[in-house]
């Protein structure tokens, strides 16, 4: 990192090689190293994000808020979908035109993604998978007695 250094981009929980959630002193460190040094935090949450990790968004276990976050995956469900979010100084930087794409504003993907929220709230997705979090790691607890079990963040099961 230097002068040159615009932002960090990361994933919130590292989801290629296994599953390794950012532990929070570490994630709250690159916050507070991003804002001292003037730069973005970008947080990748294609795979970690929209309800996967028990909240909408994994960064929201640690009380972080990125500068620029991703989503996808989960967003289409199975429909060929992504999009960034932006908010602060990220979220102006922008202005329609700048960005282009092939695909973009496909009026099936969009309305797939749109009903994908909607789902979520209505059928209170979050809570669930907490629910079915608690009881999936108290069965691998059970079968697998001999490892170590962890949670990087307070609520984790």
């Amino acid at each position: 990192m230097n002068h040159k250094t615009c932002a960090v981009i990361m994933e919130t929980i590292q989801g290629e090689g296994g599953i390794y959630p950012a532990d929070p002193g570490f994630i709250k460190g690159v916050r507070q190293l991003c804002d001292a040094n003037d730069m973005l935090l970008i947080l990748d949450e294609i795979q970690c994000g929209l309800g996967r990790s028990g909240k909408m968004f994994a960064w929201q276990h640690y009380g972080v808020k990125p500068d620029v976050m991703t989503v996808a995956k989960a967003l289409g469900n199975g429909l060929p979908v992504g999009a960034f979010l932006a908010r602060g100084k990220a979220a102006t930087a922008m202005t329609p035109g700048d960005h282009g794409t092939t695909y973009g504003g496909n009026p099936l993907v969009t309305a797939g993604a749109k009903a994908v929220l909607d789902i979520f709230e209505k059928r209170r997705i979050t809570e669930h998978v907490n629910q079915v979090g608690i009881i999936s790691a108290r069965s691998l607890r059970s079968w697998l007695p001999d490892l170590t079990w962890s949670a990087p963040a307070a609520g984790w099961g």
